[in-house]
């Protein structure tokens, strides 16, 4: 078994951007969490680090960033939209929720992200999802006071509104 050196030292390693070395990962417990229950793919995502991320999802390191966060949701707070795509990419759930019922989109619009907004209804995202307050996609677009995030997800919504009727 490692000591908890090794363990602090990826981490460390990952929170300050340091490159991090196979086969430190390899002998490391991936399953690694600082005092605030973060893993090292949490550090990745948050300083963009396209190597330690890669490298850390070669030796599956869990997506559950914190206990209760998904690498997904960690995307979008940190404005990664290249890891956000590839995560999706592989097969993520695009309808994934928080523990608060939210959608990635509604996650999305909150960051005030237009590009991931744009990507998720691109991709089939499910405008109708509701959080845990009864709130959908385009209640959380109108509190954003955002006009293209609103109007994003409002035109979206009367096409496929369209679509439906016309069948």
């Amino acid at each position: 078994m490692k000591n908890n050196t090794e363990y602090n030292q990826l981490l460390d390693m990952a929170e300050h951007r340091l490159m991090l070395e196979k086969s430190l990962v390899k002998n490391s417990n991936l399953n690694a969490r600082d005092t605030k229950g973060r893993n090292a793919l949490y550090w990745a995502i948050k300083t963009s680090h396209k190597h330690n991320i890669n490298i850390l999802l070669k030796n599956n390191i869990s997506l559950m960033v914190t206990p209760h966060t998904h690498a997904l949701f960690h995307t979008i707070k940190s404005k990664n939209l290249d890891f956000f795509v590839y995560l999706l990419e592989l097969k993520e759930d695009i309808n994934m929720r928080n523990r608060s019922m939210q959608s990635l989109l509604m996650v999305a619009i909150e960051a005030k992200n237009i590009m991931m907004v744009r990507y998720l209804i691109n991709h089939g995202i499910n405008l109708h999802m509701q959080d845990n307050r009864g709130k959908v996609a385009l209640d959380y677009a109108k509190l954003s006071k955002n006009q293209m995030l609103f109007d994003l997800v409002h035109y979206k919504l009367m096409i496929t509104k369209s679509k439906i009727h016309t069948r």
